[in-house]
């Protein structure tokens, strides 16, 4: 499969919003669009995965992370990388994770890294993670911004991550 990574860029716009509602459903448009302005203000990259035209899947590097150990050493956070689900396991992930990871280089930062999902969904993501070079920080588990304490109760969701990080 010959796929085309690119920024994303106001020409492919309108079509990537369509694109993600479609596969991920409208509740994540606004979040999108506070990603794109970020992009505009020049706080994030956004690589997108095309083939014939046809978005494929997209990855963002947050250039300022939020989290304090990322931020305080400069690191440069991956966000959302997400894949069309028709398009998953052909190497796609692996084309917007390389490219991530060539900005970050590009910028002189001293690791890369993200916050990754602990339930069972995210497997695929932990090894394509691995193989690459991440391993968690050793911070544990975080919810919402906050880490959590040993006999915290949680709920288990999407927001229950780990922080993982990848020397450069």
């Amino acid at each position: 499969m010959t796929i085309e990574i690119t920024l994303l860029n106001d020409d492919l716009l309108d079509e990537w919003l369509a694109a993600n509602e479609t596969g991920r459903g409208h509740y994540h448009t606004e979040r999108l669009l506070r990603l794109w302005q970020e992009t505009l203000d020049g706080k994030r990259y956004i690589f997108t995965a095309w083939k014939n035209g046809g978005f494929l899947g997209h990855v963002t590097l947050q250039i300022q992370s939020e989290y304090p150990p990322f931020r305080k050493h400069r690191i440069p956070e991956i966000v959302d990388v997400w894949v069309q689900p028709f398009a998953r396991q052909q190497g796609i992930g692996q084309a917007l994770l390389d490219a991530a990871i060539h900005q970050a280089r590009l910028q002189s930062a001293p690791a890369v890294g993200m916050g990754v999902g602990i339930t069972a969904e995210y497997g695929p993501a932990h090894i394509l993670y691995g193989k690459n070079g991440f391993a968690p920080d050793g911070s544990g588990l975080w919810v919402e911004g906050v880490q959590v304490g040993e006999h915290e109760k949680i709920a288990l969701g999407p927001e229950a991550i780990m922080m993982w990080v990848k020397p450069l």
